[in-house]
């Protein structure tokens, strides 16, 4: 990787070892571990604390759990050819992209950690912008053979990137090191491990940053202000979540009275004398111990002794109002909306189906990300070294997220058999069908007209013009 990157900066490839790798060092950079403004300012550790909060864990949860909910699927780079068409992917390359298929699923399948498991990990990228796995191969019989991938934690790898911010390698924390000291200027190109032996996922990368970007941080402001509630609000719940306590003392009552404990005994000092205090002060203190929260507050006054209770007037609705409006703030922040996730104030069954919708896209931009560093990174190099470039790039296995959207099968299926009935579907469409409906592939899918099909089943039947007949039959004249 060195040498093609040196081959593409230093135009004179005779120069000397030393020269050419100080060149390489000054023209690319490590880049620091902060991704953003409140990383820098306010430590790395922020979004971890972040993620601590319930709605916004919750959240993050969703994303991640929504995003790899059906799992990974690899599908072959050329599709089934149709019997009876000529356009489409012939025999041979569907047969070759098979072939490759199935030695990728093979090695994924062997994986001593499952992929899922890996990509789940890895999917915390939403957090921290990016995440990175170390992929570890082993020689077996003539193959080399992809053993596992290592998420690794992001204080053990810092990126490097080349001047026009694309991603060359790492720099990895060295056996002993606290912490990666981040190169001022010259970066020694044998301690860049090359970025092939790496995955990165980046989320949402700008100006081409591969450190990219985190979901939490429109969450941020949100977030820390009701970090800041938090501490007025229980200090509000200890003085008036229990009714404050008062006691009324005959004006007659003596100045001082004897000090009990909770027991109800006389309190003594080292010279066994009653200990006295304020009379106040006593009655105070013997309140407390029955009640066991609240305040209590003496007072002399009245003919006669007696208790009062005194209730709070609010139950802390500006606290709850403003830490429900915070709440709605941070999902908002992560989800573009809170219908889907959070209960509804006001709104109808349309505004909730078009929140659900919003989710949708973002969460199917995720699965987006994630095939296509499953694609590009993990499985196009299993086929690159086992196979070689021209066959990886033809028959590089493809990778498919579901789509999360959920489409109302009554409604779609119908729209469905309508195209179906004036002669819309073609064969090589049903497979897709099939799939967004959630019905398994049928044999007859592979035939242009399948055998005893007069009703003109998926429109195999019909004419062109979907008058309804049976191909080969007159249509119906005109009504006069």
């Amino acid at each position: 990787m060195r040498e093609r990157e040196l081959k593409r900066i230093v135009s004179k490839p005779t120069l000397t070892t030393s020269w050419t790798d100080n060149v390489l060092g000054q023209m690319i950079r490590a880049m620091p571990r902060y991704i953003d403004d409140i990383e820098r300012d306010f430590g790395t550790e922020t979004y971890d604390k972040m993620l601590n909060d319930p709605f916004i864990s919750a959240q993050f949860e969703i994303l991640r759990g929504a995003t790899i909910q059906d799992g990974v699927t690899l599908l072959p780079a050329f599709p089934k050819p149709i019997k009876g068409r000529s356009e489409g992917s012939s025999k041979e390359d569907y047969d070759k992209s098979m072939e490759v298929l199935d030695f990728v699923k093979s090695m994924v399948d062997e994986l001593e950690t499952p992929l899922e498991d890996v990509l789940f990990d890895m999917l915390s990228a939403l957090a921290y912008g990016a995440r990175v796995a170390e992929k570890i191969y082993e020689v077996e019989g003539g193959v080399m053979k992809l053993k596992r991938l290592e998420v690794k934690p992001r204080a053990n790898l810092l990126p490097v990137v080349n001047t026009g911010n694309k991603l060359v390698g790492y720099v990895a924390k060295k056996v002993g090191q606290f912490s990666i000291p981040v190169p001022s200027s010259y970066i020694d190109p044998k301690d860049i491990v090359p970025v092939e032996k790496f995955a990165t996922l980046t989320i949402k990368s700008k100006n081409g940053d591969p450190r990219g970007c985190s979901m939490l941080r429109p969450a941020y402001n949100a977030w820390w202000i009701k970090t800041n509630i938090w501490p007025n609000f229980y200090r509000y719940l200890i003085q008036f979540a229990s009714p404050s306590i008062v006691c009324l003392i005959n004006e007659a009552s003596p100045d001082r009275s004897d000090y009990l404990d909770s027991d109800g005994t006389e309190v003594r000092d080292e010279n066994g004398q009653t200990i006295q205090l304020p009379t106040e002060e006593a009655v105070r203190m013997a309140v407390q111990r029955i009640f066991e929260g609240g305040s209590v507050m003496v007072m002399r006054g009245g003919g006669g002794a007696d208790i009062k209770t005194l209730e709070s007037q609010g139950n802390g609705e500006a606290f709850m109002a403003g830490i429900d409006m915070l709440n709605r703030e941070m999902v908002t922040g992560i989800m573009t909306q809170t219908r889907a996730t959070m209960e509804a104030l006001h709104g109808s069954k349309a505004d909730s189906d078009a929140a659900s919708n919003v989710m949708d896209m973002v969460i199917n931009a995720v699965r987006r990300w994630l095939a296509n560093m499953i694609k590009r990174e993990v499985i196009y190099q299993i086929v690159d070294l086992n196979m070689g470039t021209e066959i990886a790039k033809k028959y590089c296995p493809r990778v498919a997220l579901k789509s999360v959207s959920r489409p109302d099968f009554a409604k779609t299926s119908m729209g469905v058999a309508q195209l179906a009935g004036v002669g819309w579907i073609r064969p090589d469409q049903k497979p897709g069908i099939n799939e967004d409906l959630g019905l398994p592939q049928s044999d007859m899918d592979d035939e242009e007209i399948p055998p005893g099909d007069t009703q003109g089943v998926w429109g195999r039947g019909k004419d062109v013009g979907g008058s309804g007949k049976p191909a080969g039959q007159p249509a119906s004249p005109a009504r006069k």
